[in-house]
């Protein structure tokens, strides 16, 4: 269900900002960790490249949507923005992360909201903005703990792509 209420609020996201004349892109993630040999990994999934016109990508979405417990069953936060922060290429304009999470930014490896924190602290000391979408209630108080509370937006809110886009501009 989380899975799913990401997709859909990534898909309004970048289509909204889109219109909006802001360059996206969007990811995805997901983890494994094999408990026999402690071996962890993170896959990220492009979802829609910076240089891809939205129209042109509308298909990977409903692919997803469509299987997303094929792809997408375990998450590792820290390590994903990490890895996405890394395709943000230094520009003359301001370069904004938008993450929409559940709040839980663990796998079986261990990150948590502290090391996920000092993640997101990390790639803003890089002059890379970092908001976050939380996708349901839930989510709000560890992501405000992860993001800042000024940095952190509840999609429940109809006015949620517009209060990502104030986000934004305060960068």
């Amino acid at each position: 269900r989380n899975i799913l209420m990401a997709i859909e609020a990534s898909y309004a996201a970048a289509s909204s900002l889109e219109s909006a004349r802001h360059s996206v892109a969007v990811y995805g993630h997901t983890a494994d960790h094999d408990t026999v040999n402690e071996f962890a990994s993170t896959t990220i999934y492009r979802f829609k490249g910076f240089s891809e016109p939205f129209a042109s990508v509308k298909n990977r979405f409903e692919h997803f949507f469509n299987h997303a417990a094929r792809y997408l069953y375990n998450n590792d936060d820290e390590l994903a923005i990490l890895e996405v922060s890394k395709r943000f290429t230094p520009a003359r304009n301001k370069k904004t992360l938008i993450v929409i999470s559940d709040g839980s930014p663990a796998c079986y490896r261990g990150p948590d909201i502290r090391s996920t924190a000092a993640a997101v602290a990390n790639i803003r000391s890089r002059g890379i903005g970092v908001v976050s979408i939380s996708i349901e209630k839930d989510a709000v108080r560890p992501n405000n703990q992860i993001y800042g509370e000024s940095f952190n937006v509840d999609n429940g809110d109809p006015n949620v792509v517009m209060e990502v886009i104030r986000k934004i501009a305060q960068f």
